[in-house]
């Protein structure tokens, strides 16, 4: 193993150790190049490659900057829904392009039941 992947493995296990898994760049450098006598460049480069990669990213959590571990998959947002009541006053959970005037149970819409899914109710 050379140095710019020793230090790739350092800067991991030091962040999978770190609260929240994140730490000052600048901090996260200079202690591992004290610790495994490196060069603060080979340091920096190995964690610029390790962002590259998808392993890291950069944060900005006001006032510091941050390198944190990537999350592990990306955010999904869920598709767009609307609620449509049926002619029962029943609420049902649909997909935003149902028709209102089809039955929401031919649409496969999912029944709230009793539960409260707006705000009226």
């Amino acid at each position: 193993m050379n140095d710019f992947q020793r230090a790739q493995v350092f800067i991991m296990a030091e962040l999978a150790g770190a609260p929240a898994h994140r730490a000052r760049p600048r901090e996260l450098e200079k202690r591992l190049s004290a610790r495994l006598g490196l060069s603060p460049i080979v340091v920096r480069g190995a964690m610029r490659e390790l962002v590259e990669d998808g392993e890291l990213c950069y944060t900005y959590r006001d006032p510091d900057s941050f390198v944190e571990l990537a999350p592990v998959q990306p955010h999904r947002p869920a598709r767009p829904m609307k609620v449509v009541t049926d002619a029962q006053g029943n609420s049902w959970l649909c997909d935003a392009d149902a028709d209102p005037a089809i039955p929401p149970s031919a649409q496969g819409c999912w029944n709230c039941g009793e539960l409260a899914f707006t705000r009226n109710d």
